[in-house]
């Protein structure tokens, strides 16, 4: 787990001015590695110069530069330390990630000739592209955003991991283009204002920006599973557009699982060995369990799998003013029953309220919901207890179908198929889990089946008085190209609930709880690690049939049934779902309600040319007495106020 910033320069700039973006760029994120760093220049020539400082470092006619923090994971011989070069001189590469599988690679590149000398995936990488060249992504399994440059071919290589748990973000200006970790380090050089395209997705549907597009303007998140050539010998800058490696869409025709019980043994087979590689680190290793299905089972093949103890790690809140939301008696079951030594931490208002500046300025983004912050104080618990690698039970949901809208996609199934049967006890399962009338659920079907048009068309205009809906009509129609591109890989599934599952790992889903999660690891320089987003895991997934995910009440049902040899009853029994949660509601009503009204009454917000504080402080005031129950638009109003501050945009 690293930082990377890097930039290709097709241009005429100075090398004064190359030092100084790819000094700032550098300066952004010490949290990304403190165990070292290191500076390269390739000039056009493909002349290398390599320094450990940067102030040494001549930019000189530098066609590519870059800088590199360094967070040990698996090696800490110095030789290990990145720009790494290979043997032969002929390769350099800026890698943040890891390669699970590397071991077996190395395994099978000795066979063919290559020496290693550290015990590091980043020399296995040099050598993988050495041996097949592009063609080496799909022998990776893990999670990366890499630069290689190749010099014998005067090729610059950029890739992302299939899912894009690594971030990687670039942008484009004049002849050069930039490379980084974090947004925050295309910040400082560009000084982009605010994508109103997608800010106006956050402010009225509560939507991130599920494209590739950022809240800034200009700068824009390297596609995942994506690969990008760039041609070093050109004396212009060349097209951009990186080309697609892989694919999930290439199981939409694939057949269906047929056997629930050979389902269940595959499944553990995968799960065993995803979190076998994901268990690979040299440093201190530890699990988060939030008293739910998903981490608790991970945590306990961790258990089962390592003959050294490990520590995890629990959120939980004071039972006697948030007794609903606090998980810690599911997790004192499984302690009890495994061993497992348990730390925990709390957070309340206040602490979100000392927070707020710090986490926004991490996230890059407004923040979605105080949900990010417990996350947040979890890795910092991870950290004081001198853990590096942390596991997460994040992507199950996700990936077999745990979320109210997959039993409701198995439910608008039935009733596409002609299943009238199925579908009428589907309706009665789900009318008296959600206890909602029959109405009111053919209400959210027809809504569903509308949320495509909504989407594509901006529909939603008017829904809050506090915004200037004037200010964003040059931008509401504006719908990016992808999401024509994503509604059509949709439907090349045969169900609703496949659509709805490609759509969650694909777009909506996944990639927004990939980047809270690096970005919250990585501000205490801890690494998170998902072994339910392994790509074999994921694979499997998507060829399940619908009954061994969701319905009858029932949902992760495959999951749940593997989870039952190993877990307490109490959690594998439990039919609520409740996710990472805090008090947010709450707290907007009570103890963070002053906080809401100082943001609505800053300066910064007067500012805004979209906002109408005075019918924001109403808007507060009305949640405060109960005269509405939008808190996620409440809390919008106080996250966006840090949001501006922390990147001064107003």
């Amino acid at each position: 787990m690293c930082g990377i910033s890097a930039i290709v320069n097709y241009g005429t700039e100075s090398a004064d001015q190359l030092s100084r973006e790819l000094a700032l760029m550098h300066a952004q994120i010490p949290h990304r590695g403190m165990d070292g760093e290191g500076f390269v220049a390739i000039d056009a020539a493909m002349n290398v110069r390599a320094r450990h400082s940067l102030e040494t470092l001549d930019m000189t006619g530098a066609r590519v530069a870059l800088a590199f923090r360094w967070l040990i994971i698996q090696d800490d011989d110095p030789h290990a330390a990145q720009p790494m070069r290979s043997e032969d001189g002929r390769l350099w590469i800026v890698f943040n990630g890891e390669i699970y599988n590397f071991v077996e690679l190395r395994e099978e590149l000795s066979r063919h000739g290559f020496a290693f000398h550290t015990g590091t995936d980043t020399e296995v990488i040099l050598a993988a592209y050495q041996r097949w060249g592009t063609e080496c992504l799909s022998r990776f399994d893990g999670m990366w955003a890499m630069v290689i440059v190749d010099r014998e071919k005067r090729k610059a290589i950029v890739s992302r991991d299939r899912f894009g748990i690594k971030p990687l973000f670039r942008s484009i200006r004049g002849e050069a283009i930039r490379f980084a970790s974090e947004i925050k380090q295309l910040v400082a050089v560009d000084r982009p204002g605010i994508n109103e395209s997608i800010l106006y997705e956050y402010l009225h549907a509560h939507r991130g920006a599920f494209t590739d597009e950022t809240y800034f303007r200009g700068i824009e998140a390297f596609p995942s599973a994506s690969v990008l050539e760039l041609d070093l010998t050109s004396s212009s800058r060349p097209p951009v557009t990186p080309k697609v490696w892989w694919d999930l869409g290439h199981l939409a025709t694939a057949p269906k699982k047929a056997s629930r019980e050979d389902a269940k043994r595959e499944l553990e087979h995968l799960l065993r060995e995803s979190v076998r590689v994901h268990t690979r680190a040299s440093v201190k290793l530890g699990t988060f369990i939030s008293g739910g299905l998903d981490s608790t089972t991970i945590t306990e093949l961790v258990r089962q799998s390592s003959p050294q103890k490990h520590d995890s790690f629990t959120i939980v809140f004071d039972r006697t003013r948030y007794a609903e939301f606090d998980e810690s008696n599911y997790v004192d079951d499984y302690v009890k029953q495994s061993g497992v030594t348990n730390h925990r931490a709390t957070i309340d208002a206040q602490w979100i309220r000392d927070n707020l500046p710090r986490v926004s300025w991490m996230q890059d983004e407004p923040l979605m919901a105080s949900t990010i912050f417990a996350q947040h104080r979890a890795f910092q618990l991870a950290r004081e207890h001198g853990t590096t690698v942390v596991l997460d039970g994040q992507g199950s949901d996700e990936v077999f179908g745990g979320y109210p809208h997959h039993e409701f996609s198995v439910w608008r199934d039935h009733l596409t198929r002609g299943e009238l049967r199925a579908f009428a006890q589907e309706s009665k399962i789900l009318s008296a889990n959600y206890q909602m009338s029959i109405p009111a659920m053919y209400y959210r079907l027809a809504r569903s089946v509308a949320g495509h048009a909504v989407r594509r068309f901006r529909l939603r205009y008017g829904r809050y008085e506090w915004l200037d809906d004037g200010y964003f009509r040059p931008f509401r129609h504006e719908a990016p190209p992808i999401e024509r591109a994503r509604r059509r890989e949709a439907l090349a599934w045969k169900s609703h609930l496949d659509q709805t599952s490609y759509e969650d790992i694909r777009y909506t889903g996944l990639p927004p709880l990939f980047l809270y999660s690096d970005r919250n690891g990585m501000a205490h320089s801890v690494e998170a690690r998902l072994p339910y987003v392994d790509h074999r895991v994921v694979e499997f997934a998507m060829q399940l049939p619908a009954e061994m995910k969701a319905g009858s009440g029932v949902r992760k049902r495959l999951l749940r049934e593997l989870a039952r040899d190993h877990l307490p009853a109490s959690i594998t029994g439990r039919t609520d779902k409740m996710g990472f949660v805090t008090p947010e509601s709450l707290w907007l009503r009570t103890d963070l309600h002053d906080a809401v009204l100082e943001a609505v009454d800053s300066p910064v917000m007067a500012r805004l040319p979209f906002l109408r504080p005075e019918k924001a402080r109403a808007f507060v005031m009305a949640y405060r007495d109960g005269k509405h129950r939008d808190f996620r638009a409440v809390w919008r109003l106080l996250a966006l106020r840090h949001w501006i501050e922390a990147f001064q945009l107003a």
